[in-house]
């Protein structure tokens, strides 16, 4: 909220003798200027005047959104929280979009703690959410709400999927909501020691000798050795995954999770397709880079592979049934993955 002492008695006097309805009618032709003068008054010292201003206009332009807008923040200000969503909701049906409108509409829901009709209103917005989220999972944890904190933590990972620290939250409460003791989950799934990952020093399809690439020269550097180099290297900027690689005896590029970390070419002698090759390698790293820092369930896994890596759950349950069957994951808990603590991915 802010400070209503922080006005300043000479500017507001000042702005009080800028506009004044006793012998000025609002007409249509006047319209515009006299809410820009409306506009200009103090906000806090002369909420009264506003509101009686904003009701004449109104009766001219019903839908004027920046009078709407204007009244709203006014009731806004002075508290008036039923009052200012009225208004507010007016501008948002005239313009869905009004960022400024809808701002205010999710800081009133939040002040009402109603999650439910906050969630209807995010629905196709694409706009930072992160503060609310926030507050609402508090409110909820402060409440023992644990069906709606739940909830509100699923919404935020949906749009918030690489912010890891919400996936102790989750955890946790999907634990309580279903009735399961959170002690047997780390009894599993203590955190991963993390790994520096190595690159290959050969190709991976033909066996063809790579040169090592050093991530720490610059740019202008290298190039004139590229020349040089038994593989031609594309980059933007060096760093451990910041590159493109191509064998020039099998013509075949590589990304930075087929060249890094592991590298399962075959599972219970089945050997792997390419596509299935790169997808392994794509979740056995994030999924090991999740778990030194907390578990992740197999819901969350999907979302996450979809939306970055455009791994479709389809996809990963088939790649998740074969890792198991190898070995390579297994299910303590229903729901949960983890890797064998004897297996080495790198």
């Amino acid at each position: 909220m802010v400070d209503k002492n922080s006005k300043n008695p000479e500017i507001n006097e000042d702005k009080k003798s800028l506009f004044k309805f006793d012998d000025e009618k609002i007409t249509q032709d006047n319209f515009d200027d006299c809410f820009k003068k409306i506009d200009s008054m103090d906000k806090y010292g002369q909420s009264d005047e506003i509101i009686r201003y904003c009701d004449e206009l109104l009766k001219i332009n019903p839908n004027h959104i920046k009078t709407l807008n204007l009244k709203g923040e006014v009731l806004f200000n002075l508290e008036k929280y039923e009052e200012s969503l009225e208004y507010l909701n007016r501008v948002l049906d005239i313009d869905n979009d009004n960022e400024k409108a809808f701002r205010k509409k999710l800081d009133i829901l939040l002040y009402f703690k109603d999650y439910e009709e906050f969630k209807k209103s995010i629905i196709g917005k694409d706009i930072s959410l992160f503060n609310y989220f926030k507050n609402f999972i508090y409110y909820f944890k402060e409440k023992n709400d644990v069906e709606n904190a739940y909830d509100c933590c699923w919404e935020y990972f949906l749009r918030y999927s690489h912010d890891y620290r919400i996936l102790d939250d989750l955890n946790r409460l999907y634990f309580k909501v279903n009735n399961k003791s959170y002690d047997e989950y780390l009894k599993y799934f203590s955190p991963r020691k993390s790994k520096r990952l190595t690159s290959f020093s050969e190709c991976p399809i033909c066996g063809n000798k790579f040169k090592e690439v050093d991530s720490h020269v610059l740019f202008y550097e290298f190039l004139d050795d590229l020349e040089n180099w038994e593989l031609p290297v594309f980059t933007d900027c060096f760093g451990d995954f910041d590159y493109e690689i191509k064998c020039l005896n099998c013509n075949t590029w590589f990304n930075k999770f087929e060249l890094y970390g592991p590298y399962i070419t075959s599972i219970n002698g089945e050997k792997l397709s390419r596509k299935e090759i790169s997808q392994i390698n794509i979740f056995l790293m994030e999924f090991d880079y999740i778990l030194s820092r907390c578990g992740i369930h197999t819901d969350c896994l999907e979302i996450l592979m979809d939306k970055f890596f455009t791994i479709k759950p389809e996809d990963l349950r088939n790649i998740i049934s074969k890792l198991k069957n190898g070995g390579y994951l297994e299910e303590p808990i229903e729901g949960f993955l983890r890797i064998p603590d004897d297996i080495e991915l790198c």
